[in-house]
């Protein structure tokens, strides 16, 4: 007992501490294993197709040759980051992936916010949860049928809008191919297919709003208008926050197989000017140009940027106290 007791004494307080948390941490792991098992397989995935590949990127610093092992092509250092950053085009690469992200950001953002505030508001749920189902529903299916369903609207021969300019005396117009209107679609279809899947997260956050709240507000005497004003839109702003700031850190990446798609996978020539963005550039040329050091060059630098957004958006954030990232 008193050599216990010695022993006690004279171990340093600092040792008694870590090993307490140290077995308070073995505690809470083995009480939480099963959960911890469900997520093993989320782990693989990422290490397998996100980690693993990352090694790739060493090809940027070498002048890869497909047809040979990246140890046997020669290094050439920073000199396709070089070649990327002086790119004469890059300037309205920028111009076309800045004006489309930021036109999606404008009109696709607030949509989903203003669809879960008035989809909330909706007391049948029945015809509540056909709405969301039909909102959810242009998520899963791909840009190809998108297309097709633009240009059944839109086709200057059949397309539904012009056979309504026809009947009123009109000309037909090809928009889909007219650089005028490639980007207002471009940005119309996006927002269309996004929306409804987007305002999951701000319907989740409305559903977990105390109901006392509204009740308290509606014996003061608010109505409807400011209980979403004093009460929804506070409760939403922590989540809206959080989705603006990974918004604005991937405004340089446009969506890729969108733009190509309608752009006819690059037959029109004419629509570059207006549609020709960082990552349609980033697969002609690493695909098209056979150039896989330097599109990866080019990936690279495009993603220290966004790394850059994402860190400044959430310094903003947190400066005017909302809540950020981390």
């Amino acid at each position: 007992m008193e050599a216990a007791i010695s022993e006690t004494v004279s171990r340093p307080p600092g040792q008694m501490d870590k090993r307490k948390k140290r077995s308070e941490t073995m505690r809470k792991l083995y009480l939480g294993r099963y959960l911890y098992m469900l997520f093993i397989p989320a782990v693989v995935y990422f290490i397998v197709f996100h980690y693993i590949p990352m090694a790739g990127i060493l090809i940027a610093f070498f002048n890869f040759n497909p047809y040979d092992s990246i140890f046997n092509s020669k290094w050439i250092g920073l000199r396709h980051f070089i070649d990327f950053v002086t790119y004469p085009g890059l300037p309205r690469l920028i111009r076309n992936t800045a004006i489309i992200s930021s036109l999606k950001i404008l009109f696709g953002f607030p949509l989903p916010i203003i669809f879960a505030i008035v989809l909330n508001e909706v007391k049948r749920i029945k015809f509540k949860k056909v709405v969301q189902t039909i909102s959810y529903f242009p998520h899963f299916i791909s840009w190809v049928i998108v297309y097709g369903l633009a240009l059944n609207l839109f086709s200057p021969s059949f397309g539904m809008v012009n056979l309504i300019i026809k009947q009123f005396g009109g000309e037909p117009v090809n928009f889909l191919m007219q650089k005028s209107f490639f980007v207002p679609l471009l940005v119309g279809s996006g927002v269309y297919v996004s929306y409804g899947w987007s305002s999951i997260i701000y319907i989740a956050t409305i559903a977990g709003i105390n109901d006392e709240y509204y009740e308290a507000a509606w014996i003061d005497g608010a109505g409807r208008l400011r209980q979403i004003w004093h009460i929804t839109l506070p409760e939403l702003l922590p989540m809206i926050t959080f989705s603006l700031i990974g918004i604005v850190s991937a405004i340089f990446s446009c969506d890729f197989q969108q733009i190509m798609i309608m752009m006819g996978s690059g037959q029109n020539k004419s629509l570059l000017e207006v549609g020709d963005v960082i990552d349609y550039y980033i697969y002609r040329v690493g695909m098209e140009g056979a150039l896989y050091s330097f599109s990866t060059a080019a990936t690279i630098v495009k993603s220290i940027v966004s790394l850059i957004l994402i860190q400044v958006s959430n310094k903003i954030a947190n400066s005017v106290g909302q809540m950020g990232l981390w």
